[in-house]
């Protein structure tokens, strides 16, 4: 069985991991609400999908049609478009924006070919095509429009996806290293100081881990997905929901605000080895007030001891210490590397490293009790 010790290290690890993914994954939410990535991304799908020719007038027309045009605010494009408006708008746009589609297919479908400019678009090609294999079945036609929108913003999704993984592990990197998240020093802090340990392990034990998983990936996921008019609305209790571009509506910015801020002050909070500057501890505040007090000690005719006593000086100034003062260049090599592996963990993701504390959780305590069979119940 694995030493109780290590696992109570690696717990630890994770815990950090989790709240360092945590907060990459709003600030990247902080970042993408800013910019509009998610209408951006949305947009560029669309221009894929409806290729008209010079300018894409089909896509201009269909967000300014009032079925799409309402759903953001004035002067913005939509960061999601539901299935069913997206059918209707663009059957509207393709009769000519009359406000009253055809009764029945192969009348639609004769309207649409009589808009010259619409119908020998490839875009409209492949509406045609959509439409006539349906028949004479308008709902099997709707379908089908619906689940060519769908597939293309399955793609549009995965585009997304890609983005955020670069942007999320870029913020890590710079997380990391503004803050100094060393996992090698880390490790080695909590290897060495039991009560640290115990005091992670406890604050691991007491956190509503799933709570701030769920509360990030909500904020990520209140919006039903764009390319599912019946998708089920995210699980508050699933905390590996993902992020996908335009599948979801932004929430404010503010909330992704304060829970950045939430998840940086409960880092703060766990007294680890982070940061660039670092307090003296009692003891050695003890010491460099006694030294200030007899000063240089005179008559010292070894001139490096001297100035070794002078450097000592300038050091008890101040209460904080740089953690680098000393470092040399394997010091500097072995930080760099501390901090690459908690960057390359935290663009993981936090639904990763929260089903891997529940295993660890699960293994400390010698696994879950086995299920009741049938014949014991």
């Amino acid at each position: 069985m694995l030493n109780s010790s290590i696992l109570d290290i690696a717990l630890g690890m994770v815990f950090l991991f989790v709240l360092v993914s945590l907060l990459c994954s709003a600030v990247n939410e902080m970042i993408a609400q800013f910019i509009r990535m998610r209408a951006k991304n949305l947009e560029a799908g669309l221009n894929n999908l409806l290729q008209s020719g010079e300018g894409n007038k089909l896509v201009t027309d269909l967000y300014q049609h009032p079925l799409i045009n309402g759903l953001s605010k004035a002067g913005k494009r939509p960061s999601y478009i539901p299935p069913k408006n997206f059918v209707l708008a663009l059957m509207d746009v393709m009769t000519g924006n009359t406000g009253k589609l055809p009764a029945d297919n192969q009348s639609l479908i004769a309207t649409i070919e009589s808009q010259k400019f619409f119908a020998q678009t490839e875009a409209g090609k492949s509406i045609i095509l959509l439409l006539h294999e349906a028949g004479d079945d308008a709902d099997k036609a709707r379908r089908n429009v619906e689940s060519w929108y769908n597939d293309a913003m399955d793609r549009v999704g995965g585009w997304y996806k890609q983005k955020t993984q670069i942007i999320i592990f870029g913020i890590a990197l710079i997380v990391c290293a503004a803050l100094n998240i060393d996992a090698i020093k880390i490790s080695q802090t909590l290897w060495t100081d039991i009560a640290l340990r115990q005091a992670l392990i406890e604050a691991a034990s007491s956190a509503k881990i799933e709570n701030l998983v769920s509360q990030v990936s909500m904020d990520q996921n209140q919006a039903p997905a764009v390319g599912d008019a019946n998708a089920k609305q995210p699980d508050s209790k699933a905390p590996n929901a993902e992020i996908e571009g335009t599948k979801q509506a932004p929430t404010d910015n503010g909330q992704s605000v304060k829970s950045a801020g939430m998840l940086l002050e409960q880092i703060k909070a766990l007294n680890l080895p982070i940061g660039w500057a670092i307090q003296k501890s009692a003891k050695e505040q003890e010491e460099c007030k006694k030294f200030r007090e007899t000063e240089i000690v005179k008559g010292k005719d070894d001139k490096n001891v001297k100035e070794e006593d002078e450097k000592k000086g300038k050091v008890c100034d101040t209460k904080w210490v740089w953690v680098s003062e000393n470092f040399d260049g394997s010091d500097w090599l072995k930080k760099i590397i501390g901090i690459l592996i908690t960057t390359f963990a935290a663009s993981l993701g936090a639904p990763f490293w929260f089903q891997l504390l529940n295993k660890i959780v699960d293994l400390r305590a010698a696994g879950k009790q086995p299920a009741k069979s049938v014949s014991d119940k």
